[in-house]
């Protein structure tokens, strides 16, 4: 059944030209802007609605009831306030900003003002996923343990400074948390570098819950497109495949628990299968629909989920240091600087963080990372935060030193 909600698309790219569609199968689609009218116009022909190069000029003369904002990361925030401010429930595009700061500012806005905002991690409306949810809550599996996903293939995006692990893994991270009912208490990421315009083309993610394990590889490198999942538990083996919707259970290879509190192992040579049957539906389409249900009955909708997803990624910020041969790659979380690598020494032996002048540490060693404490945004505005930031850090290697971690500056 169509709503007769007025809906509005901001950013009709490969996600935003997705949602126009959906919005004029089930919705009164009033508009899409979107800075490139080449685009725009056909679109805008196609599925009977206006186009707009302003997405303000847009939101004034349509005045929508429910707008998908599917821009890059980057331009999050400024829409999505602009939006909230004029009392228009969104829905972002995960993820839900380029740094906690941003997501929190967004969240905060939405809430000070009563505006719905949700999060379009997609992957949750995916009926083989609601089924596994599913399962997992009748502890059909008993206790989970681990959970891997493969998220691989494709091209990478067009714009530049791409990072895979925003991008594709933290569809994965969302998922594990949803699954799991809880967050991650670590995290590991390592992330490689293959294409000279991204931040990352390919990584490994490990993350470790209460009782359960996560680990996730993604790229854009592999030739075939899989994403895939698989859950293990004690009572219980899933074999998931997102883009088939294909679900199949592996009956338990463990017996009962010793004495010793130990499982004795039981391995039939044929584990028994079971295919579950999954009613196919697009998860967009499934998204799509729950959004604008919410939006009709003005029911809030909990979104710090994507913000604790996007914890689950760290932000990696490349900067230049002065006098120096080569970039220096920081290591973000949360606003804390997790590693510095891939520096060289300094004519002195010495590497020090020449634009702030925060020593981190004497390369005397190969391969040296140095943890310090510092505040994310001093990269970014340093003279609001340096006083703070570089006592923290020369605080923090004195007390290295003082341990004999590494020699102190002569």
């Amino acid at each position: 059944m169509k709503n007769n909600l007025k809906t509005a698309v901001i950013g009709i790219g490969n996600m935003g030209k997705n949602h126009a569609r959906v919005y004029s199968e089930i919705s009164n689609l009033v508009g899409i802007a979107d800075l490139s009218s080449e685009l725009g116009i056909p679109l805008a022909k196609k599925f009977n609605t206006k186009f707009y190069s302003n997405y303000k000029k847009m939101l004034d003369i349509e005045k929508p009831e429910a707008v998908s904002i599917a821009v890059p990361t980057h331009l999050h925030k400024i829409i999505s306030i602009e939006c909230i401010k004029k009392g228009i429930p969104i829905l972002i595009e995960k993820p839900v900003a380029d740094s906690l700061k941003s997501a929190k500012g967004i969240l905060n806005e939405a809430r000070k003002r009563n505006v719905i905002v949700m999060i379009g991690h997609i992957e949750r409306y995916n009926p083989a996923i609601k089924k596994l949810k599913q399962l997992i809550n009748n502890k059909r599996f008993g206790e989970i343990t681990n959970l891997l996903g493969i998220r691989v293939g494709i091209s990478p995006p067009k714009s530049e400074n791409s990072d895979v692990v925003l991008d594709l893994a933290i569809h994965d991270v969302d998922i594990f948390n949803y699954l799991l009912d809880e967050y991650p208490l670590k995290k590991k990421i390592i992330r490689q570098k293959i294409f000279d315009n991204n931040i990352a083309d390919s990584a490994s993610v490990l993350l470790e819950y209460k009782n359960s394990t996560g680990f996730i590889q993604t790229n854009w490198i592999t030739p075939i497109k899989a994403r895939k999942l698989y859950v293990t538990g004690t009572n219980g083996f899933a074999e998931l495949d997102y883009i088939k919707q294909k679900l199949v259970l592996y009956d338990k290879v463990l017996g009962k628990k010793g004495p010793d509190g130990f499982f004795r192992g039981i391995f039939p040579s044929e584990p028994p299968k079971k295919v579950i049957f999954i009613s196919k539906k697009e998860p967009l389409k499934e998204e799509l629909n729950f959004f604008l249900n919410k939006v009709k009955e003005n029911k809030m909708i909990e979104s710090q989920y994507a913000v604790e997803a996007l914890k689950g990624e760290n932000i990696r910020v490349v900067a230049m240091l002065k006098g120096w041969s080569s970039e220096a790659e920081f290591l973000l979380d949360n606003g804390t600087v997790l590693n510095m690598t891939g520096w060289w020494k300094d004519g002195e032996g010495w590497a020090v963080q020449r634009d702030f002048d925060v020593p981190i540490a004497r390369s005397n060693s190969n391969g040296v990372s140095w943890y310090i404490q510092q505040f994310s945004e001093m990269l970014v505005k340093p003279n609001e935060y340096m006083n703070d930031a570089k006592r923290e850090a020369v605080d923090d290697f004195n007390r290295r030193v003082e341990r004999g971690e590494v020699e102190g500056l002569d």
